[in-house]
């Protein structure tokens, strides 16, 4: 608060204060200087409502045309820490795993593909088949994970070099918010599979048009879009914290009927 009450005060001279200087400089022209107490107690009352009545003016005046900041914006704004119109790396690490994968098939849409989905779970990813124009045979076949904690080893590569077999695609995608170790890159080289991480992501998202870049992070932000969803209940969860290790998790609403838990 005192940082922020400095930044205030270097904005401009208080209003109040101005005003009321002026106001008695102007009272001592016209009038002189009171020669009584009681017509200098009045003076003082008349320059004080005056030099109030001109400062609500002009503080008025000021703020027209100024939108207060709803609360809810507010606190939204403030607890995400996003810049408004801008992709950043804090942005897609923040995506919970299905919000992460929605943005990999607009971003795939938005380059023009048909986009068709299989869902494995959040723990498998995603697999997206591509398709070129009005082709019913898929062209590139994708996998998107959200993966922060650790760098993606070979054997969801691996995994995704599978899927591609079995559809007799040659190309594949592998998209994740994290990196890839040397083992997963040595893999995918061979394989005609292109490894696309957080930071690659980020520049191609941004290399989109505009409307197309700004389309995207509409997308990716609105709403909850921290707090993991629950693969199978589709649902919210909810913060726990272990009682036998004190560790916080993730857990299902509808516990105990449903026991998927993520670890943050």
């Amino acid at each position: 608060m005192r940082g922020r009450w400095r930044e205030r005060r270097k904005v401009g001279p208080p209003i109040f204060e101005a005003v009321l200087a002026l106001s008695v400089l102007l009272a001592l022209a016209v009038f002189g200087i009171p020669q009584t107490v009681t017509a200098a107690l009045a003076g003082a009352a008349a320059v004080l409502a005056f030099s109030i009545a001109v400062a609500l003016g002009v503080a008025r005046w000021r703020g027209r045309g100024q939108t207060p900041a709803r609360a809810g914006e507010a606190q939204t704004a403030a607890s995400s820490g996003l810049e408004q119109g801008a992709w950043s790396a804090d942005v897609l690490q923040r995506l919970e795993w299905r919000r992460f994968e929605e943005l990999c098939v607009a971003y795939f849409e938005a380059l023009g593909f048909r986009a068709q989905t299989a869902r494995l779970g959040a723990n498998g990813g995603i697999d997206v088949k591509l398709y070129r124009g009005e082709s019913q045979t898929p062209a590139v076949i994708v996998r998107c994970k959200a993966w922060n904690a650790d760098m993606v080893g070979v054997t969801p590569v691996r995994e995704l070099r599978g899927a591609m077999a079995a559809q007799e695609v040659d190309q594949g995608f592998f998209v994740a918010s994290g990196a890839f170790t040397r083992e997963a890159r040595e893999f995918a080289a061979q394989e005609k599979i292109n490894l696309l991480g957080g930071d690659g992501l980020l520049e191609m998202i941004k290399a989109l048009a505009p409307e197309q870049s700004a389309a995207l992070l509409r997308l990716a932000t609105q709403g909850d879009f921290s707090t993991p969803t629950c693969p199978a209940c589709g649902v919210k969860m909810v913060s726990r914290k272990s009682r036998k290790r004190g560790k916080a998790f993730w857990g299902c609403v509808n516990y105990p009927r449903c026991r998927y838990t993520f670890m943050p």
